[in-house]
Parts: C-alpha cells; structure tokens; sequence
C-alpha cells in the first residue's frame, strides 16, 4: 500500500518534520477524511489511538497552527495517548520523531520544528480552553465524553491557518443511547464521516 506521509519545511528550521507512515485501510480512511467531524469507531486493538496521533500531526505541521489533543482525564491522556505520540512501542517508533519539535511539559504544548503547535489536556484540567482558538481537535476514547464537553469544542476550531478545520474522534465503540452514537449513526450528514473497524483489522 501506498505510505502517506505528513511533511513541513521552514527556512528557519534545521530540522524539517519528514514523517512516512504505513496505514492499514481503517486507519487511511480515518486520516484522509477531511470531513468537519469524524469517528473512529473499534474495538480494543484496532490501532485507533495511532491513528488519532497520525492524524493530529497531519494538522499539528501546517505553520501557524494549534492543535487540541485530549481525553477525560489528564492522567489517561499521558498515560496511553501522549506515550503513542512521543514513546516508541516495540517495534513501533514514536508518531513524533526524537529532534522534530520542542516539548513543553509546563505548558502542556509540544512545538514542531517549521510548523504548529500541539496543546494537549484532560477535561478535569483545561482551565485555559475558554481562551483557545484550535484548527483541529482530536479526542481519545470519545466515549467518556459528555456531549456538552464535545460542543465546547466544536465551538473552539476557529484558527484559520489549518486548511481542513476538523475534530476527529477515536473510541471504542459506543450504544444508542450515547451522544456519539445518535450524532454518527442517527443523522446522515455530509459534514461527518464514520470509520469502523474490528480488533482483527489490526
């Protein structure tokens, strides 16, 4: 299959972002829609918080843009999201690169070289998103979401400098009674797109 790849130079980087990538075909389909709201929906395994990161940075290059990453809560964020982004997983690498970016523990910002800017954050610690203007959001285990917490950030994509403005969703998948659910599966409309995908898909 052909490998995607997510690029970005800049005149006054020394190190440009240069990262290609294999995709199996759920995780391609979710990191080429370009639709405003997108799901992933699977199973444990399905290689879903991969593709969430991969698809983070796809945004996170463009010079000039803020990304939101997130989940509930902070110490699940850093325990399982922020280590796909920035930890290798035998014989996975890391989705950033060692020497592609600055990482800002205190701010909770990870800055790529000749491009924009990560900022990630749990729900019991975003004090400052009222503030936030983003270019696109990706939300880890959409699931634990309340829906009002998803419209809040829905409401942040306002940053121009990203050409596609999206929020993108990877989660387990959830039941009708869930907002998710009724949003993705209850209403077909062409500004959200569904991704499924099984545990054997990985």
């Amino acid at each position: 299959m052909r490998k995607p790849s997510c690029a970005s130079s800049s005149k006054r980087s020394a190190v440009p972002i240069t990262v290609r990538i294999g995709l199996l075909p759920h995780q391609k389909a979710f990191f080429d829609s370009r639709a405003k709201e997108v799901l992933f929906s699977g199973a444990f395994g399905a290689g879903k918080t991969r593709a969430l990161c991969y698809k983070v940075l796809q945004h996170a290059v463009h010079p000039g843009n803020f990304v939101g990453l997130c989940r509930k809560t902070y110490a699940d964020l850093r325990a399982s999201t922020l280590a796909t982004l920035l930890e290798s997983e035998p014989p996975l690498e890391p989705v950033l690169p060692p020497g592609t970016y600055l990482h800002r523990r205190q701010d909770r910002t990870i800055s790529l070289r000749g491009g924009g800017a990560i900022y990630y954050f749990g729900f019991d610690r975003h004090q400052k998103l009222g503030s936030l203007n983003f270019g696109a959001v990706g939300i880890d285990e959409g699931i634990e979401l309340e829906e009002e917490e998803y419209v809040m950030l829905l409401g942040r994509l306002r940053r121009k400098a990203d050409p596609h403005r999206q929020i993108f969703t990877a989660t387990n998948p959830a039941g009708p009674t869930h907002f998710l659910y009724r949003r993705f599966f209850e209403h077909d409309r062409p500004d959200r797109a569904v991704v499924q995908a099984s545990s054997y898909a990985n």
